[in-house]
């Protein structure tokens, strides 16, 4: 997976409002080790989110959040002290809610049942907003982990399933039909329609509970605007007005979703950089698929 080599970079992940990690130069060559395949059980907080254990650099394990938002992987700087993590320099992250500062540091590696992957380039920041939900959570799992292979999301049985990268199916779900997903700047992004809107590219985003909007690019007249209208997403950086909304004829890919509420972003400047229209939750399917290698994933609905 491409990174940029920039110490000022953009990132739109949301945990409940919080937005965090970055997409950032590497050092060494990241290393997967594994064969077969590996299943991960785990718990889900607060209806969306997905935890699992993780071990890095061989100790632990410890509660990550999988977070398909974020590039890269992120530490509790609390853990990263407590593994003894050099950090190096800071990085200054514009997020669609205000900047924030986080170092870098490297791990030998990073594990989870029998799937790990060697020499990776880490981020090490505040989480404070994710766990404010959940204590026990000490980092977050990111695409630069979840690259090196085929990976399922399963919140029917609140587990994590790793495949080798050449799956082109899951094979618990054999008659699911894929969908052609891009890979932008680390971004997965999946088409989506609704009602009679154009086609929208939405980055499938694990850490959050709805669908999220970015102002007028994803929205378009279709979208019917409900409830109390504005609300506000409290982050790290700022507090950020959104508005709700509700989809009819939500389409992923060509398969249908029905009751879809999502959230309308106000405008921000840093929008104007992203490739995404908004955010698709993978929370809205029993499962989801992913074969970044072959660009494609299947959604099991609910």
């Amino acid at each position: 997976m491409h990174s940029h080599r920039s110490q000022t970079v953009l990132r739109a992940c949301l945990f409940l409002g919080l937005f965090c990690g970055a997409s950032v130069s590497r050092g060494a060559e990241a290393l997967p080790s594994f064969s077969g395949t590996a299943t991960v059980s785990g718990r889900v907080v607060a209806g969306y989110l997905l935890v699992v254990p993780i071990k890095v650099n061989g100790r632990g394990p410890w509660n990550f959040v999988v977070d398909t938002g974020t590039n890269e992987t992120v530490l509790d700087p609390a853990l990263a002290k407590q593994l003894h993590l050099a950090t190096a320099g800071g990085v200054t992250l514009n997020t669609l809610a205000g900047q924030q500062k986080v170092s870098l540091a490297s791990v030998d590696s990073i594990s989870t049942g029998a799937a790990s992957v060697q020499n990776l380039e880490i981020l090490v920041g505040g989480i404070d907003a994710v766990r404010g939900l959940d204590r026990r959570i000490r980092g977050v799992l990111g695409l630069d982990f979840l690259y090196h292979f085929a990976f399922s999301l399963d919140y029917e049985y609140t587990r994590l399933r790793l495949f080798p990268p050449n799956l082109l199916a899951d094979p618990e779900n054999p008659g699911l039909a894929s969908v052609e997903v891009q890979l932008i700047d680390g971004r997965l992004l999946v088409p989506c329609s609704w009602q009679d809107a154009a086609k929208r590219l939405l980055a499938l985003d694990s850490g959050i509970a709805d669908v999220l909007l970015f102002g007028d690019r994803g929205a378009g007249d279709s979208p019917t605007k409900g409830g109390a209208a504005r609300q506000m997403l409290v982050s790290n950086a700022a507090a950020t007005e959104v508005m709700r909304i509700s989809f009819a004829d939500f389409l992923v890919g060509e398969q249908r979703v029905h009751g879809v509420r999502g959230l309308l972003l106000g405008r921000t400047k840093e929008m104007t950089a992203l490739r995404e229209d908004g955010l698709l939750p993978a929370s809205l399917f029993r499962s989801v698929f992913v074969n970044l290698h072959a660009r494609i994933a299947l959604f099991k609905e609910k």
